[in-house]
């Protein structure tokens, strides 16, 4: 699992800095989106920027940097667990096709990492996961510049942690 994982991240890294080696060719973006993520019994909040390039109308590869916006109390065995998001960040390609002039479907794979803070009784215990990231969204065209976006990604799914959710924002291209 750990060679996939470098591969795949290998491969993601290289096409984003492909995409800044030519960004003259390349239309830039960037961007933030408010997410409401489920994680395992607890729903989180989270604020992300995403910053990408298009490599052409079909695909694009684009980083993401992002942290936790709020908690939430889990019971656990009759104890109250306060979770919290601490970060997430990760590296994604999204291949789509234009429906016309203003909505942009996609799909989206990537690699995601993310730290979690369980608490209880004044002890904290943090914990950092990282998988294979999928889902699907769409883009809508407001003027040349300006985009808003909806999408819901399974960003990790693993024993120790599960990450997945809804996420609206707004792009400029440039």
């Amino acid at each position: 699992m750990f060679k996939k994982t470098t591969v795949l991240s290998s491969i993601l890294a290289a096409s984003i800095a492909s995409a800044a080696m030519s960004a003259s060719a390349a239309e830039l973006y960037a961007g933030g989106n408010f997410a409401v993520l489920d994680a395992d019994e607890a729903t989180l909040n989270a604020v992300y920027g995403r910053f990408g390039a298009f490599f052409n109308e079909n695909i694009s590869a684009e980083a993401r940097l992002g942290f936790g916006v709020g908690d939430d109390t889990v019971n656990y065995g009759g104890v109250d667990i306060k979770a919290e998001l601490d970060n997430v960040y990760g590296a994604y390609l999204r291949g789509g096709i234009p429906a016309g002039e203003v909505f942009y479907p996609y799909a989206i794979i990537g690699y995601t990492k993310g730290k979690f803070t369980g608490s209880a009784y004044g002890v904290s215990v943090s914990n950092s996961e990282s998988d294979f990231s999928f889902g699907v969204g769409a883009d809508f065209k407001v003027t040349d510049t300006l985009k808003i976006n909806a999408e819901y990604l399974s960003y990790l799914d693993k024993d120790e942690a599960e990450l997945t959710g809804f996420a609206v924002g707004v792009a400029f291209s440039f």
